[in-house]
């Protein structure tokens, strides 16, 4: 699974196999066509994509990733907010999002 937080510039991605494993890999790319084109090519066809939608900055990395055949999964904002604050770390950051 790969777990994507999306800003306005950025894109903080962690690659995850399993919960109860650490990451596999985590990077940041910014928030652009190149940048999205990265991430797939980096990423296995079949791995599903998880994205915290924030309206226009996020749009663009749904329709790129959908297009190129990946499975992009949407997190609901306020359930995402949740899990995030009942574990630890409790650091607010784009990376521990991301694995979030």
């Amino acid at each position: 699974m790969l777990g994507i937080d999306v800003s306005k510039t950025t894109l903080a991605c962690t690659q995850l196999l399993s919960l109860q494993q650490p990451a596999v890999w985590a990077l940041s790319v910014p928030n652009t066509p190149t940048g999205i084109a990265r991430l797939i090519a980096r990423s296995a066809p079949d791995e599903p994509w998880v994205v915290e939608p924030t309206g226009r900055y996020s749009q663009p990395l749904v329709v790129q990733a959908r297009a190129a055949g990946r499975t992009v999964l949407l997190a609901q904002p306020k359930r995402a907010k949740a899990f995030l604050a009942s574990v630890s770390p409790h650091a607010k950051t784009d990376r521990l999002d991301s694995a979030g």
